[in-house]
């Protein structure tokens, strides 16, 4: 009877070590490894769309607490038995510490990080339509030089990261004068962006399928905010008298397709601009 139960619990003990063996060699079905992904046009669309998820994140500490709250357009008041940190922002009482700021900050990296990994994967994937090729490129060159711009107008000198970086140059990594940033990296990435990417009826995804008006960048994002940063430039504290003209010069390009396309991007008149600031449908003329 024993030598019964000692042939079962063996047995028992080899199919489970076989079972075990069998589950942790079997390759996940859900899931592809990265050496496998970037492999076909819809996997770097997949890509792309994954940098512009990282934007999901950043309103409420980028633009609520860490721009507004720092401007004359809002005031916070202090906690009175506590800290609150879109207070400290306010009073411009804060430092690296802030967990807002240090949100902020790797975000950005992160979103960079995605962009140069989709970047660097990319000229590897064979596209059909090299168009769609490049549009891709564009729309990363685009958000890269974003992350840049926001990081350099909320922190000033910041490291510049436009490949995917090695244990070893993460460790070298060293800030750069914003001015630099700007001009070395923002406005390159933007301009080749510019160049790659199609008016936003021409915007496609992977299958060439046609998307105007999903909300991913065109040429007219990239020149708008090319005329930003050099707005940006010619203001405190850069100082750049030169950057005035270029700034007129994309914001003439962004009017002037405006124009011709039915005043595209702006309201037309007073009562529908009214509606961007109110919950109500409809308007009061009161």
């Amino acid at each position: 009877m024993k030598s019964i139960k000692n042939i079962i619990l063996v047995a028992g003990a080899a199919m489970l070590c076989w079972s075990c063996t069998e589950y942790l060699t079997t390759p996940p079905v859900g899931s592809l490894s990265p050496e496998g992904f970037y492999s076909t046009p819809s996997h770097a669309e997949e890509g792309v769309l994954g940098v512009y998820s990282k934007l999901r994140n950043m309103e409420a500490n980028q633009y609520s607490i860490l721009s507004e709250d720092r401007s004359d357009n809002v005031w916070v008041d202090p906690a009175p038995n506590g800290i609150r940190s879109c207070s400290e922002v306010s009073f411009l009482r804060f430092d690296s510490t802030l967990s807002e700021a240090k949100s902020v900050w790797s975000g950005w990296y992160s979103l960079i990080f995605n962009a140069n990994t989709v970047l660097e994967n990319l000229e590897d994937v064979e596209f059909t339509d090299e168009s769609i090729k490049d549009q891709f490129k564009g729309e990363l060159l685009f958000l890269r030089a974003y992350a840049h711009f926001e990081l350099v107008r909320t922190f000033g000198n910041v490291p510049v990261v436009d490949h995917v970086l090695s244990v070893n140059e993460s460790k070298e990594l060293v800030q750069q004068a914003g001015k630099d940033v700007i001009n070395d990296s923002v406005i390159p990435d933007l301009k080749e962006a510019e160049s790659l990417l199609p008016y936003e009826a021409d915007v496609k995804d992977y299958s060439g399928n046609k998307i105007g008006g999903s909300g991913r960048a065109d040429k007219i994002v990239a020149e708008a905010m090319l005329a930003r940063v050099y707005m940006t430039l010619k203001g405190f504290p850069y100082n750049d008298s030169s950057a005035k003209a270029n700034a007129k010069t994309y914001l003439e390009k962004v009017l002037n397709y405006s124009v011709t396309n039915g005043n595209k991007y702006w309201a037309p008149t007073i009562d529908d601009w009214k509606k961007q600031w109110l919950t109500e449908p409809s308007i009061s003329n009161k």
